[in-house]
């Protein structure tokens, strides 16, 4: 879990260092990626981050393979899935009064929700 965390950081930190002084990383890749540069095509563009963060290489995104953190993988010949850490099958959250809870973050859709334009298919969500 704290790889992923540290792989999310940098990769914030990238994206972060390629736009000019200045200019948000949001402004930088939105206006690169669509013609428009508004608070719509800012979303879209996140919403399509985090899809390929998530889940792995889209059809939005093109160059190198990303695996994607809820994607099963082999490091060091060990095989790792993270999922457990977002589908409620780990006590992976702290909860009330800071005790631990097992919590389903992918309820509502999960990735697929996501490329769909959406962050979660419902209001009452734990995606959102």
């Amino acid at each position: 879990m704290l790889r992923a965390i540290f792989l999310l950081l940098g990769i914030v930190a990238f994206t972060a260092s390629q736009a000019p002084n200045g200019t948000s990383a949001c402004d930088f890749y939105s206006s690169s990626a669509t013609a428009a540069n508004a608070t719509a095509a800012q979303k879209a563009w996140i919403t399509q981050f985090v899809v390929n963060v998530f889940g792995g290489n889209s059809t939005v995104f093109s160059g190198p393979s990303v695996q994607g953190v809820l994607s099963a993988a082999t490091f060091n010949n060990t095989q790792i899935n993270l999922v457990k850490y977002f589908d409620g099958t780990m006590y992976s959250t702290d909860g009330e009064n800071g005790q631990p809870q097992a919590v389903n973050w992918l309820d509502d859709g999960g990735v697929v929700a996501l490329e769909n334009g959406r962050f979660a298919n419902t209001n009452t969500s734990n995606q959102l």
